[in-house]
């Protein structure tokens, strides 16, 4: 599956930057209850994206990066 995704990697970004816009014009109320996981998720799919780590094994990269950091 996470060949298909990095695959379709840049369609999966404007998709997902699409339904942001939607939903910033047509709800705001639900973009204001979603604004907060704006940045933690950006920061994961930039982190994942250029070190190369495939989204799959992205928990077990962070989970194994925050004992080390321990």
């Amino acid at each position: 599956m996470h060949d298909h995704m990095e695959k379709h990697q840049s369609w999966l970004y404007l998709l997902f930057i699409g339904v942001g816009l939607t939903l910033g014009v047509e709800a705001p109320f639900v973009a204001e209850q979603l604004e907060g996981l704006l940045w933690p998720l950006l920061g994961l799919l930039l982190y994942a994206t250029f070190t190369q780590i495939p989204y799959c094994a992205l928990p077990v990269a962070l989970k194994t990066r925050a004992l080390w950091l321990h």
